[in-house]
């Protein structure tokens, strides 16, 4: 019976210290908790206290992609949760609609699993309002949902909320941080990455998550790019601190930030790095971040190291499949990366949101931009446990800035650098080997002048 839910979950002392500060914020508030430390849990043991409280229950649960209503259904029917419907079907909105007149003629609770584009959804919002059951709100990946078009879902009949997030803040949009703050009624729990390396698990007597290594390595552009580099610094210094020209010193900053991002000289690091694992006999359960301009060099480069790789973007199927053995596409090359059937993935963006791939030691980081949220939910990635794994080691490639344009433009130059380095010292300040990491960082000052 899903009223007896609590007592198929070992809950921990952490999870009801989270539970209990969302109770007594009129169930309204944030998680905010380290990739590996158990949100998803956390926030069924919320449903679970409102299932105790309300004869009738209406709960919608949105995540920014399908991919992850997979992995919440299992949760979900791991402890006893069945009464849920996902609309990731064909004629979704004529089915929901029976699904909520089941709710209120047998049913005790309706979970409805959705995308953050379909919450944000007119039709779908009117299917829920016809329902004058009270509605509990779960948003996965929450720092998602404060886009304009996205924040159309966040509706006033939801009476009780939960956002689920490492880093609830948006990147550049103080705006969307503030309405899911508002919202949401701020955040009411906190479980860092530094406490998820420093606790330990009751069920595995170890650290919620692997310690690492950091190893960074600090390139130069080649002369064409820095030229390109120093041209944009130049209208960058013009107009960087005119209010007017904001829009315009955005998309100079992005160009900016493409020419690091896609640095030629990151590929030589890359042949030095995969080199050294072939000699170690180390090139499983390794994963490349990179850049839609980079994924197809980066494999060709691995390729013609003759190690078995696959790329993982956007575009792979996540519906089951005859041809992938009833998985998704998608699910289908994750199992073949965690039994070794592929030992390299290469992959851009799309892994940052909440996959689960426990089997990476090995991460290189070819291309990145500032935002620390994208860096937080890659180390949540990389530093999950798994069951042959105790530690990580995380290959970071920083472009150093031109010293011509560091000597011309030095107050603006010093400015984007410490901006570049904002993700390297935070690294380096829960990574194992954080006195090497210290040392070469102040070489690398001193070399720029910066000290």
């Amino acid at each position: 019976m899903e009223n007896s839910l609590a007592s198929k979950m070992e809950i921990r002392d952490y999870q009801q210290d989270a539970v209990n500060k969302w109770k007594n914020h009129n169930m309204n508030g944030i998680f905010e908790m380290a990739t590996g430390t158990g949100k998803t849990y956390t926030s069924i043991l919320c449903i679970n206290e409102l299932i105790q409280t309300n004869e009738k229950l209406l709960i919608v649960i949105a995540c920014p992609y399908v991919h992850l209503l997979t992995q919440w259904q299992k949760s979900l029917n791991n402890v006893g949760l069945t009464s849920i419907f996902n609309t990731n079907i064909t004629k979704w909105k004529e089915k929901l609609g029976q699904e909520i007149i089941k709710l209120r003629y047998s049913s005790k609770i309706l979970i409805i699993l959705t995308t953050h584009n379909t919450l944000a959804n007119n039709e779908f919002l009117n299917i829920l309002s016809s329902s004058d059951y009270p509605k509990f709100l779960i948003v996965d990946e929450v720092h998602d949902i404060g886009s304009a078009q996205h924040r159309l879902g966040l509706s006033e009949m939801f009476q009780y909320r939960l956002g689920l997030s490492a880093t609830p803040q948006r990147y550049f949009d103080e705006e969307g941080t503030e309405f899911i703050l508002n919202y949401f009624s701020g955040i009411v729990y906190t479980f860092s990455l530094k406490e998820a390396l420093e606790h330990i698990n009751p069920d595995t007597n170890k650290s919620f998550i692997v310690h690492y290594d950091y190893i960074p390595y600090f390139i130069d552009l080649t002369p064409d790019e820095g030229e390109k580099y120093i041209e944009i610094t130049k209208k960058l210094v013009k107009i960087y601190n005119v209010k007017e020209f904001q829009d315009v010193k955005e998309r100079l900053l992005f160009k900016r930030q493409n020419i690091l991002k896609n640095a030629t000289n990151k590929y030589n690091i890359l042949n030095i790095i995969m080199d050294n694992f072939i000699k170690s006999y180390n090139t499983s359960n390794t994963l490349i971040y990179c850049s839609p301009q980079q994924i197809d060099e980066v494999q060709n480069l691995l390729s013609e190291k003759n190690i078995i790789n696959h790329k993982f973007t956007m575009i792979e199927g996540t519906k089951p499949d005859k041809k992938y053995n009833g998985l998704s596409e998608r699910d289908f090359i994750l199992h073949k990366f965690s039994e070794g059937a592929y030992s390299t993935l290469v992959a851009m963006k799309c892994l940052d949101e909440g996959v689960d791939v426990p089997s990476i030691k090995n991460a290189i980081l070819m291309s990145s931009s500032g935002n620390l949220r994208e860096w937080y939910q890659r180390m949540g990635r990389i530093l999950r446990r798994d069951k042959n794994k105790d530690h990580a080691y995380i290959y970071d490639i920083i472009v150093k800035p031109v010293k011509s344009a560091l000597i011309e433009y030095k107050n603006i130059e010093y400015k984007l650098f410490e901006k570049e380095l904002s993700r390297y010292t935070e690294f380096i300040s829960n990574a194992d080997n954080r006195l090497e990491c210290w040392n070469k960082l102040h070489a690398v000052k001193k070399e720029l002048g910066m000290i």
